[in-house]
């Protein structure tokens, strides 16, 4: 997967108890956190707050 993205403020890598995973905060505050487990299971959670 390639993903280019923009608006970033805030990327945060977490790991704790065999679990790890990387959260991405945007300027746009329609958009949710970009989420992406990466242990133990690979997972995303994404979306906008609203339509527009």
């Amino acid at each position: 997967m390639e993903l280019n993205l923009e608006e970033v403020e805030v990327l945060v890598i977490t790991k704790n108890n065999g679990e790890e995973s990387i959260q991405v905060s945007f300027n746009d505050s329609l958009m949710k956190d970009l989420i992406v487990n990466t242990k133990p299971h690979i997972s995303v959670v994404w979306g906008k707050l609203r339509d527009i």
